[in-house]
């Protein structure tokens, strides 16, 4: 079987199916500080939609959204919340506490 020939963090298609309705709805959960999983095929268009909902965010100084390709290395919530940290721009020079249970 051969691979993918779509190279989703270079290829920019021309043609985007609008989404409008999903995207607003995505938005929506993201502004009210809700975490949105979305799962697809390859090549159903979930990069796309990605970017469409991250276009919504781009004229907002204060608000950031990124597309983060895959989880880091070490799969630790330290090393997730510092790569986080990284692609912001805000360093890696904080350290995360994260709390024990009891």
């Amino acid at each position: 079987m051969a691979g993918n020939p779509y190279r989703w963090q270079h290829d920019q298609p021309a043609h985007l199916v609008e989404r409008k309705e999903l995207v607003g709805e995505i938005e929506g959960a993201l502004r009210r500080g809700l975490a949105v999983k979305l799962v697809g095929g390859r090549g159903m268009g979930k990069s796309v939609l990605l970017r469409q909902v991250q276009s919504r965010f781009a004229d907002e100084p204060d608000t950031r959204a990124l597309i983060v390709p895959g989880p880091p290395e070490e799969g630790t919530l330290v090393a997730c919340v510092q790569d986080i940290a990284f692609r912001l721009s805000l360093g890696t020079h904080f350290v995360v506490q994260i709390p024990k249970r009891s």
